[in-house]
């Protein structure tokens, strides 16, 4: 994840403690969540809804806040992830504004972040091959930076200084070689900010001199390479000496590099939900002699993928260029879930009011171009996992739903009727975009859809509507005369004198209506009898009824 590190202001009060906005303890979420997994947890549902928020971050954050109020009420350990990734965000978000205050709440979070990694740190549990070892290594990186870079700007104190030392050591100490230089070479500059407040120049303009060579157009170092001061130390003794120790250990590496190669690739205890995972060699170089070993079973489900090759003849033992080896699944990647994230408004055709659709199913896909899947997306990552696919999926196959459920206009009474037909009109719309990162749709499948409440109230009122027209049809009166019957019911059980008075009004008007009514019915069943649609004695207790009636 790409990030933009915002350095902090001056004269922060490093002591102080930040106030937090305030957060009723006894904070309940609406239940709105339509997502099973979530129901039981209002943790789980205020992260929802923070992350739906990511483009009001201010709003976001009050929702993290309140979430991490909960955590911090019940047991942490079951939401390692949740509560780290909040503390992260709010941390991500102060380090974006200038005020203050805010920079004081970016470097409390910061703390946070650190000191929820702090068992992990001591007892070497930071795993990289797994998304939420890469997630933690991120955040070290991040909040150690921040930290560092604090006590650098508030304080002179030599001892302090050596504590922002460690700090952002071990922020670099989590840097990935796979990684891309604008990922971490900022922690170089905080140090090399540091070691210069502590008079230690030389030191830092070693550092200097290593990160421009891997980075000349590194921006943050502009005012050290275009100073007199540095320029001077590249002509003096202290860096020739530098320079001979520098070799000597280069030497050292590659001496110790070329001894062990890697005799056997191989894919270790691959599962379903690797997608794209690199071959980590350890030992040093690839060999030409090399021996590929699969998993039984897997020679036709995955193959490696040979990425960075310039030149793959007459690799030695020595080789010219160093590969890259990638293994990508080629087994079909099935049962990956979407859903619409927020409701679908469009006009009903039949109830003629608008209404809010959601929807939700899954979908199977298969990679069929790696080289685009790995250029677009993997970019020399170490893992790529079935649900960072889907995320990535998801964020550009909502809009195309979103756009062809509200065009279609499906009606509540057609919906569930129509969903192959919808299903496969949505496979057909979203088709380019997973083949434009190397894929193939499968298939595509609606498991259900949903109404909003105010939608459902609506229609239910309508159809006590339809029911009543249909009861009075069979009834044999109209629906008109059968509310007038059911308002003078209901004025008989009112035992006030207002009720009494209604009701004789409705008695009356009513009585003038029914003889009418009962005339027209006499004629029709008068009109049955000679067609010998119903018989004489049928004529007989229909005429009999009607007249008891009037």
């Amino acid at each position: 994840m790409k990030m933009k590190i915002q350095k902090l202001a001056d004269d922060i009060d490093f002591d102080d403690e930040a106030s937090d906005d305030e957060v009723d303890p006894d904070w309940v979420p609406n239940d709105k969540n339509d997502d099973n997994d979530y129901n039981n947890s209002d943790i789980k549902v205020l992260m929802r809804e923070a992350n739906s928020l990511q483009n009001d971050p201010e709003k976001a954050v009050v929702i993290f806040k309140k979430a991490i109020a909960l955590m911090e009420k019940g047991n942490n350990e079951d939401y390692d992830y949740d509560n780290l990734y909040a503390h992260y965000f709010i941390m991500k978000y102060y380090q974006q504004q200038t005020g203050e205050e805010e920079t004081k709440q970016a470097v409390k979070y910061a703390e946070s972040c650190l000191e929820l990694l702090s068992d992990d740190i001591r007892a070497g549990n930071i795993w990289h091959y797994t998304e939420f070892g890469q997630f933690q290594e991120e955040v070290i990186r991040v909040a150690s930076n921040t930290v560092a870079w604090n006590i650098m700007l508030n304080t002179s104190d030599t001892e302090k200084l050596d504590e922002a030392l460690d700090v952002i050591d071990l922020g670099i100490d989590y840097i990935n070689e796979d990684m891309p230089s604008e990922y971490y070479l900022y922690l170089y500059d905080t140090k090399v900010r540091i070691l210069m407040k502590m008079n230690d120049v030389h030191t830092a303009y070693c550092w200097v001199y290593q990160v421009l060579e891997e980075e000349p157009n590194f921006p943050d170092f502009d005012d050290i390479k275009n100073s007199a001061e540095y320029n001077q130390w590249l002509k003096s003794d202290e860096f020739k000496s530098f320079l001979e120790e520098l070799e000597k250990k280069m030497t050292m590496i590659g001496n110790n590099i070329f001894k062990e190669f890697r005799s056997v690739i191989e894919w270790k205890n691959p599962n379903e939900k690797e997608i794209f995972i690199k071959f980590k060699n350890e030992n040093g170089e690839i060999k030409n002699t090399s021996k590929l070993i699969l998993q039984v079973g897997l020679k036709t489900s995955n193959i490696p993928f040979i990425t960075k090759l310039k030149k793959f003849l007459e690799l030695r033992n020595r080789s010219e260029h160093i590969l890259g080896i990638w293994f990508f699944r080629k087994a079909d990647i099935v049962n990956m879930r979407w859903g619409t994230a927020v409701p679908i408004a469009y006009n009903d055709p039949f109830y003629t009011f608008p209404i809010l659709l959601s929807a939700f199913g899954n979908y199977s896909i298969k990679i069929t171009k790696p080289v685009e899947f790995f250029t677009n997306i993997v970019a020399g990552k170490n893992l790529i996992t079935s649900f960072e696919v889907k995320e990535i999926f998801l964020s550009r196959i909502t809009q195309p739903i979103t756009d062809y459920l509200a065009n279609a206009k499906f009606s509540y009474i057609d919906i569930d009727s129509n969903l192959n037909n919808i299903a496969t009109n949505i496979k057909e719309k979203s088709r380019e975009i997973f083949e434009g990162l190397g894929f193939e749709l499968l298939d595509f499948r609606i498991e259900g859809t949903q109404f909003d409440k105010e939608t459902l109230d609506r229609i239910n009122e309508v159809s006590e509507v339809q029911a009543d027209v249909k009861s009075s049809s069979i009834a044999g009166i109209d629906y008109v005369e059968m509310r007038k019957l059911k308002a003078l019911k209901d004025a008989a059980k009112n035992q006030g004198s207002i009720g009494v008075l209604t009701g004789v009004n409705l008695i009356q008007n009513t009585n003038t209506e029914t003889k009418e009514n009962i005339k027209s019915k006499l004629l029709k069943l008068k009109e049955l009898l000679d067609l010998d649609l119903i018989s004489k004695e049928e004529f007989d207790e229909k005429k009999k009824k009607l007249l008891e009636e009037f």
